[in-house]
């Protein structure tokens, strides 16, 4: 959307540094937005996210990730954000992932969308058919970067998307109840909001009125 989130930054004590999308305009990109929210088939809709959308920067978003990884002890990342995984991996600095949607975690007790819940039986073997549809569009995708770019090629997409220390569960747990069979990695942090000043929302005066009269 081209925001500019430097002053929200600059509240939060945060720099803010944001990737160039090499000239094209705000309608270009909601353009090809829109043709993916249109691809029905999920395995589809995911390469061609990455490629519209992420592969054409991810050279840049790696020169990024390799700056934060020279000056900060710590990196967290977007669990599809493997360029940062890896810049994280050479420098040998501590990597954790974050998930905004809980319904990638593998579970027993739950089945990867859209395919239907079949219970404790079958939903591991609907997982393995999951990630075996997902390596295939994106392993080529990551394993391509990671050798050119100095790294070694990994077996599995979830070994990059799920960091073996620790993936932040940013969805409230009202609405993602962690699963018995998580393991100690998956942590839900709940819904990362911006505190309301830092975003300059304000209710309206007729709101801000009723509420403040009568009983609560």
């Amino acid at each position: 959307d081209r925001k500019d989130f430097a002053a929200i930054g600059k509240q939060l004590g945060i720099k803010v540094a944001a990737v160039d999308y090499l000239g094209e305009s705000v309608a270009e990109l909601n353009n090809v937005g829109r043709r993916a929210f249109a691809i029905k088939n999920p395995m589809q809709q995911l390469g061609f996210i990455h490629h519209h959308l992420f592969n054409p920067y991810a050279d840049q978003m790696y020169a990024t990730a390799q700056e934060l990884c020279a000056t900060h002890d710590l990196i967290i990342g977007h669990f599809i954000h493997h360029v940062a995984h890896l810049a994280a991996e050479q420098a040998g600095k501590p990597y954790l992932t974050v998930a905004l949607n809980h319904g990638l975690i593998k579970s027993k007790y739950a089945a990867p969308h859209p395919l239907p819940n079949l219970g404790s039986w079958i939903n591991p073997w609907s997982w393995k058919l999951a990630d075996a549809m997902v390596d295939h569009v994106m392993l080529p995708i990551i394993n391509d970067f990671r050798t050119s770019h100095g790294g070694s090629a990994v077996s599995s997409t979830r070994s990059v998307w799920e960091s073996q220390l620790g993936n932040l569960v940013a969805v409230s747990p009202l609405l993602s109840k962690p699963q018995p069979d998580w393991d100690i990695r998956h942590k839900n942090c709940g819904f990362f909001n911006l505190p309301p000043a830092a975003n300059g929302a304000k209710l309206p005066d007729e709101t801000l009125a009723f509420l403040e009269a009568g009983e609560p």
